[in-house]
């Protein structure tokens, strides 16, 4: 995915807390966080986010990021390339 904008995972920082916090771990493993975590729990839209943003191991994600580290985007799960490398391949 392309993403030359990209600087944060959430629509607001908290949402973008938890996200960083927990990751794109699939359905399962967000419902088991859910029921663990107090912060997790009283925030369900930022659950659902990482439900929907998981490709539940069926495929790899890819970011090009333009704002965002290599260790950021691979610390919520997801593999890094370099934009300016791969941003003529399309």
């Amino acid at each position: 995915m392309l993403a030359p904008g990209l600087k944060e995972f959430g629509e607001d920082k908290e949402i973008d807390r938890l996200i960083r916090k927990y990751g794109y771990v699939g359905t399962d493993k967000v419902l088991e966080n859910v029921r663990k975590n107090e912060d997790l729990r009283n925030n369900l839209s930022a659950a659902a986010h990482l439900i929907h943003g998981s490709s539940e191991g069926r495929f790899s994600i890819t970011y090009c990021p333009g704002k965002v580290s290599q260790k950021e985007i691979e610390s919520v799960n997801f593999k890094y390339a370099d934009l300016k490398t791969n941003a003529g391949e399309i």
